[in-house]
């Protein structure tokens, strides 16, 4: 499930509650603006991941910054040379048509990313809430630099020059993309409002977004504000402000009709509400002009409380937009890996040093094609019932309560394995009837996930199950692709992917041990056109007597035949996924001898569980397998070795996992010679 934007925003906030149960009231399309905060994991090792943007700053937003900038410092040249060319002598047109003509061709090629690469995952908005923050910080310093031209002009005119510059450059903004959108809508098939960054237009209604970086809850930063955009005396409004705060506390303590008011005005966090953050909520003010005290000469007139009221809705969306930005994570990528510097990682609550971050986190990358890399690396399993369809076919032809047994067993069994799942913190990517496909971060939790899968079909085998002629389950480390599924009109689906790529495709060979021709697959095409399942399992019984050294698929175990197919009964991985647990058994290993095969034993505990947790596990290489449309692969059995008959238990030759594992694979080879 997606990660509430509310869940993890931080402070500090000056005019929302703590509670934070006025954001729906004053921004309930927020969760629908934005993609919802993604898991950053440490490379260090943390387990449990910090949430935000991570938005790595390639040399192409780097250009997109400086571009920006100076289009910012051409206009403003331009707004006043317009006021009186004198004090720009040298100052032409098309300075700030070059300038921005630059800053508009990054601009599309950045867009066109995010916009082609958008369904309904909001690359858009994100991108803009980015740009908003660059934006924001080169103009605060527009009258400063103003002054720097002309002293009196940046002193009467620097504020209000701000704002026109801001406007000016959104008005051409908004032009290009809405262009773009409109050529790009039918190459995409995505509709031009799914393409248009819509919290761009609510951001342009509340340009504190666009001009501020903090407000403090005295409002000093504002007093730009109150001279440019609203054309008010802010100090004066500031003074009569502060008198009423000060009579507002007093009346509240003394008068209980005022201070039960005030809990209708409170949120539900605040049963005894502070008195002044009441005065921050829209309209209390104007509620105060007809209680008794209240001298309108002094404190706010009825026009300014009206006015106050609006600025209390401004300042509530700002605070809500610039806490979300505060999860912006810059990433850089350095010395060969991502960081990120001490300013994100405290602001993210991992400390004030900078961080290493882990190479599986995927930053949103605006100047590449797909902004998120849709390439993962990560560890999947598989596992797949042995002959379900064929179970399911024989059992449509029973009675019905026989159906509903199985039926209800089978839940049973479903979720039990979505209990494992959830427990190790893995991903549910598909379920595929007779099967599921999982995968993780943590190579050990899979391999766990696995183990216990393996139990639980034991147990429900035990309980009744029907489907009782094996389980097959492969498990694997490998590189995946994520294509998004979501789409603009249903905003809860953005989060939604679907896996597909080489892993993928490897585990499905390896649970199937598909090398060019499948038995089963054939036997299923003939059930499905009519012919008996019982007759045709009898047919095909010959070919499956004459597996080399066929096992009983209920003892769950795994082998090559002799022109090395593979036959996977039990549980079989990949080189890869042996390679990334190696460092996680490092010493104490045994070898055992489990019905004539050498397995490298290791014991585990995952999260301190005494009992679901520990694991004694074997290891051995089955040898080299061939699959259709891959190349061989070295393949690893894993068995459970819990209840087994051991063999007498010597320490292995190494006390790194996958060199014991080879050692015992090629002295076994040896011996068998």
């Amino acid at each position: 499930m997606p990660e509430s934007i509310l869940s993890k925003l931080r402070g500090p906030f000056n005019f929302l509650t703590s509670g934070l149960e006025e954001v729906p009231l004053h921004f309930p399309e927020l969760e629908k603006s934005l993609p919802s905060p993604v898991p950053i994991f440490l490379g260090d090792g943390s387990t449990s991941p910090v949430y935000g943007y991570p938005i790595f700053n390639a040399p192409g937003l780097s250009v997109l910054d400086a571009a920006l900038r100076d289009f910012l410092l051409a206009e403003e040249r331009l707004q006043v040379a317009r006021i009186d060319p004198a004090l720009l002598p040298g100052f032409k047109l098309a300075e700030q048509q070059d300038a921005w003509k630059r800053y508009r061709d990054v601009l599309i090629e950045v867009s066109t990313n995010v916009m082609t690469s958008n369904f309904g995952r909001r690359f858009p908005e994100l991108f803009w809430l980015h740009q908003s923050s660059r934006i924001a910080r080169a103009l605060k310093s527009t009258p400063g630099r103003i002054r720097e031209v002309n002293l009196e002009l940046g002193r009467t005119r620097g504020d209000a020059l701000r704002y026109v510059v801001l406007f000016s450059v959104l008005e051409k903004v908004f032009s290009a993309l809405f262009d773009l959108a409109g050529r790009l809508a039918s190459r995409t098939n995505q509709h031009e409002d799914q393409l248009f960054p819509n919290l761009l237009t609510r951001m342009r209604d509340n340009v504190l977004v666009f001009t501020e970086d903090h407000v403090s809850k005295d409002l000093k930063e504002l007093a730009g504000y109150f001279r440019g955009y609203l054309k008010i005396d802010g100090r004066d409004l500031l003074y009569r402000f502060a008198l009423l705060r000060k009579w507002h506390r007093e009346r509240h303590d003394e008068d209980p009709r005022l201070r039960s008011a005030g809990r209708g005005w409170a949120t539900l966090s605040s049963q005894t509400p502070d008195p002044d953050m009441l005065l921050f909520r829209p309209h209390y003010v104007e509620h105060l002009l007809s209680v008794d005290g209240y001298r309108d000469d002094e404190f706010l007139t009825a026009k300014e409380a009206h006015l106050w009221s609006a600025l209390c809705v401004r300042l509530k969306e700002f605070e809500v937009l610039n806490a979300v930005r505060r999860l912006i994570t810059p990433i850089d990528f350095k010395d060969g890996e991502y960081r990120c510097d001490a300013n994100s990682a405290s602001r993210l609550g991992a400390g004030s040093v900078a961080k290493a971050i882990d190479p599986q986190t995927r930053p949103y990358d605006f100047t590449a094609r797909w902004i998120v890399d849709p390439e993962v690396s990560r560890s999947g399993l598989i596992y797949d019932i042995r002959n379900f369809s064929s179970i399911v076919s024989i059992l449509r032809l029973s009675e019905r309560r026989r159906q509903t047994e199985a039926f209800q067993q089978f839940l049973i069994f479903q979720h039990r394995i979505e209990t494992i799942v959830r427990e190790l913190h893995l991903h549910s990517e598909k379920y595929l009837g007779d099967g599921a496909f999982f995968s993780g971060r943590d190579a050990v939790r899979v391999l766990s996930a696995a183990i216990q899968i393996q139990r639980a079909y034991t147990e429900a085998l035990a309980a009744g199950l029907p489907f009782d002629e094996g389980m097959r389950i492969a498990i694997n480390h490998a590189s995946y692709h994520l294509l998004p599924l979501g789409s603009g009109e249903d905003p809860g689906s953005a989060g939604r992917y679907e896996v597909y790529g080489h892993g993928l495709v490897e585990l499905s060979r390896l649970v199937s041990g598909k090398r060019g021709f499948d038995a089963d697959d054939v036997k299923n095409v003939l059930i499905g056109r009519g012919y008996e399942a019982e007759r045709v399992e009898d047919f095909f019984k010959p070919l499956a007597e004459v597996r080399d050294g066929a096992t009983d698929p209920k003892q769950f175990r795994a082998q090559l035949d002799a022109d090395g197919t593979l036959i996977n009964d039990g549980i079989v991985a990949t080189l890869p996924f042996l390679q990334r647990i190696d460092a996680r058994f490092d010493g104490g290993l045994q070898v055992v001898d489990v019905e004539g095969d050498p397995f490298v034993a290791v014991r585990y505990r995952l999260e301190q569980r005494e009992e679901r947790g520990a694991f004694h596990v074997g290891f051995r290489r089955l040898g080299t397998a061939a699959f259709k449309g891959l190349d061989q692969l070295p393949i690893f059995e894993v068995l459970d070795l819990r209840e087994r008959q051991l063999g007498a238990a010597r320490v292995a030759s190494s006390t790194r996992l996958l060199e014991s594992v080879e050692a015992a694979y090629t002295s076994s080879r040896l011996k068998n010679r």
